[in-house]
């Protein structure tokens, strides 16, 4: 099936009449939101969207957003490529009241009453403000910085498990029931 890209702003009642499918890319650049998550604006981002009416008779988008992100690893302050894969399946409602009410599998997308169109790079810069990690760090090995052995958990043998643990305020019971004697 040949899919259309979307305009930059959309009626996404319209597209769900339509049952409309696209895709698109936009660049990272025209993501003001994320700029101070990233290392740099370089790159795009791909989204494929699909609106329609379900079972339940409730407006959805569905879609995912798929692309690499450059961020800085918190350890060595490097660069480091994320991939990024979020699936998103929005619920499309007019109120808070009608966002209780969807089902788990939606999130809602609140549309205001005076606004009749949603931005497209809007949409696909919330969902991959949720899909970054908060902190992101290298993977084990790839780090410039290296893990102290103190910070890394420890390791705990067999012997050391079945020792049982001394209280340390077992000597203030002790004192507390020679005062009650």
């Amino acid at each position: 099936m040949y899919m259309q890209s979307l305009p930059t702003r959309f009626d996404p009642m319209l597209y769900v009449r339509r049952a409309y499918e696209g895709e698109g890319r936009l660049s990272l650049k025209t993501m003001a939101r994320l700029q101070n998550r990233l290392l740099d604006q370089e790159g795009e981002i791909t989204y494929q969207v699909a609106f329609g009416v379900d079972a339940q008779s409730i407006k959805f988008v569905r879609g995912q957003v798929t692309g690499i992100c450059h961020l800085q690893c918190q350890r060595c302050l490097e660069s480091v490529d994320y991939n990024l894969y979020q699936e998103f399946q929005l619920g499309l409602v007019r109120s808070e009241q009608e966002a209780d009410q969807l089902p788990q599998q939606y999130e809602p997308l609140i549309l205001d009453e005076d606004c009749e169109t949603i931005s497209m790079t809007d949409l696909v810069e919330e969902e991959i403000l949720l899909a970054l990690p908060i902190v992101h760090v290298h993977e084990e090995g790839q780090c410039s910085v290296k893990v102290p052995v103190a910070a890394q958990a420890p390791v705990v043998d067999q012997e050391q498990q079945q020792k049982p643990r001394v209280n340390p305020f077992a000597v203030l019971k002790e004192l507390k029931d020679l005062k009650q004697k």
